[in-house]
């Protein structure tokens, strides 16, 4: 799936570029859509800022909703100049990235700065965490309201998180990334020790393919000492979520981690699920029964063999969340399978010469046993899949399923629908608890009748909260329909394809009723006579919320 996560990474990297034309939303409630963490961003740099600049951030957050600051250095490598005159010269060579050389200063700044009593999410990737600089953050008066804390590539180590985590530090973190870090057995007992008397919820450790050049993966190690000590990180009792990335587990590693003895549930993520005898999956099968370790698998790949071998031990009961591509088998197999009660999310995608199609939807649909399933996405790379997508046939289906009620997040990229696929969707009656809608398309997805039940008088209009639309054309939408405004009462964040019209008609729109919910908006005007949006944007935030946050995308 390499082709598709390349491109759905590409579309998350150019959403980091977007410029802000209001003040920033509302703080956001828990893992909200990308659309609101975005609002609630002050984003980094490219290098390690002045003095004056890194104090010019600090200034803009903790207020206006801003919540979230980025320090993270940009990863952009970039190539040396080369001499290519000189056919001996070879490629050029790739100078160093970014990191930061004082760190320590830059904490001291985050430290005092009064503003960041308003922070509750603080990114320091590529910050060198010494226990110094640990000890300056721990001992700030202003990060009592941190709850997310990532550090990345950030040189950690026990004696740093020692100091960190000490007694009364970051009081309510709840969240904390140690991805890409060296962390050696002892460090994990250490940090274990740190966890105890706290109630961090997610925790993501291991190494983590950044999918770049020259930026390597930096991987636990996997002796006997320290698998005991990953299982007694993974014993913490608030933890709810921890994520192992890329590490390459094997069966000792799982083992350790299904016989932890816990009372509340614990979801362990991994990339790939190793290869296992069925001795070794029938084992650890058998192991917790009661189900309180589940595994999330975010790559299972494109051989039905894999997840056959999941079910027919009976290991599939571990896993809440899954992504495989195996087309219109692993449906069948999913669908047929009684140990998938606890399947949560389910990631379907294509990979090539593997398409899914219009029976994937129809296995699915007649699966009983998905009683606990939430999310359902549907990813189509057209690049390598032509043939793939469930069509209208197959949509028909899947809103026939039996879970299609308890769906709380759809995602539906290029599934061969057409407008009247998209129209029928929109008159879905069955998706009554449908909270997120997701929808990307090479071919335009809104026509009038489509933007009439989404936006006013369709079944879903009553109850989403996040809607997004993307189109990979450059063909627009009716206008028309949105200046009649919006009937959607719980809508929060919406991202609207590109469009065109004149700048009447885009004020029109701004005047229209409905507005006022909204906290999160991406929008592309295209104003004819290439004006600029200015007054379309200054009209439309008048009918907004005051805290409202526009992007023009």
């Amino acid at each position: 799936m390499e082709a598709r996560t390349l491109r759905r990474s590409f579309r998350a990297a150019v959403g980091v570029g977007l410029l802000v034309l209001g003040q920033q939303a509302a703080a956001r409630q828990p893992r909200g859509s990308e659309l609101e963490r975005r609002c609630e961003t002050v984003t980094a740099f490219e290098y390690e800022p002045t003095p004056k600049e890194l104090n010019e951030a600090l200034a803009r957050v903790g207020s206006g909703g801003r919540t979230r600051l980025d320090m993270r250095l940009t990863w952009i490598p970039l190539a040396a100049p080369d001499d290519s005159n000189d056919p001996q010269s070879g490629p050029p060579a790739m100078l160093p990235l970014p990191r930061w050389r004082k760190p320590v200063d830059a904490a001291r700044a985050i430290a005092v700065s009064k503003t960041m009593a308003g922070v509750k999410e603080l990114m320091l990737d590529r910050f060198e965490l010494t226990p110094e600089a640990a000890r300056v953050l721990a001992g700030s008066k202003h990060l009592g309201a941190l709850e997310s804390l990532s550090l990345s590539f950030a040189g950690v180590t026990g004696p740093a998180l020692r100091d960190l985590l000490a007694p009364g530090a970051l009081p309510v973190l709840a969240e904390l990334d140690l991805t890409n870090n060296r962390l050696t057995a002892a460090d994990l007992q250490e940090l274990t020790v740190r966890l105890a008397s706290r109630k961090l919820r997610r925790l993501s450790i291991g190494g983590r393919d950044e999918a770049l050049p020259d930026v390597p993966v930096v991987r636990l190690p996997h002796d006997a000492t320290a698998i005991e000590a990953l299982a007694r990180v993974a014993a913490t009792p608030s933890l709810t979520e921890l994520d192992l990335n890329d590490e390459r587990v094997g069966f000792a590693e799982l083992q350790a981690l299904v016989r932890v003895a816990r009372k509340e549930p614990l979801e362990i993520k991994i990339e790939a699920f190793p290869r296992l005898t069925a001795k070794q999956q029938a084992t650890l099968a058998a192991l917790d029964p009661e189900g309180r370790v589940t595994f999330a698998i975010s790559d299972l790949g494109s051989k039905p063999g894999a997840l056959r071998a999941l079910d027919q031990s009976g290991l599939l009961a571990k896993v809440s969340a899954l992504e495989v591509s195996c087309g219109d088998a692993c449906a069948r197999i999913l669908a047929g399978s009684a140990h998938a009660s606890r399947l949560r999310k389910l990631v379907l995608g294509c990979e090539e010469n593997v398409p899914f199609t219009k029976a994937t939807a129809s296995a699915l649909s007649g699966a009983i046993n998905l009683t606990a399933l939430r999310e359902l996405a549907l990813y189509n790379e057209v690049e390598l899949c032509k043939a793939s997508g469930i069509g209208m046939a197959g949509l028909r289906a899947l809103l026939a399923a039996p879970f299609a009620g308890q769906l709380g997040s759809l995602s539906l990229d290029d599934q061969n629908l057409g407008k009247a696929g998209y129209i029928v969707l929109a008159g879905a009656t069955t998706l009554t608890a449908l909270t997120r809608l997701s929808l990307v398309d090479e071919e335009p997805i809104l026509t009038a009748a489509g933007a009439r039940l989404l936006f006013r008088d369709g079944p879903l209009a009553g109850h989403l909260e996040v809607l997004e639309i993307e189109n990979e054309s450059s063909a627009g939408w009716p206008l028309a329909e949105l200046a009649k405004g919006l009937k959607m009462p719980k809508l929060r964040a919406l991202k609207l394809p590109q469009t065109g019209g004149k700048l009447p008609e885009w004020l029109k729109v701004a005047r229209a009723p409905g507005w006022q919910h909204v906290r999160v908006l991406a929008i592309y005007p295209q104003i004819e006579d290439e004006q600029p949006p200015d007054s379309f944007v200054k009209e439309l935030r008048s009918h907004m919320a005051r805290d409202a946050c526009v992007f023009e995308h």
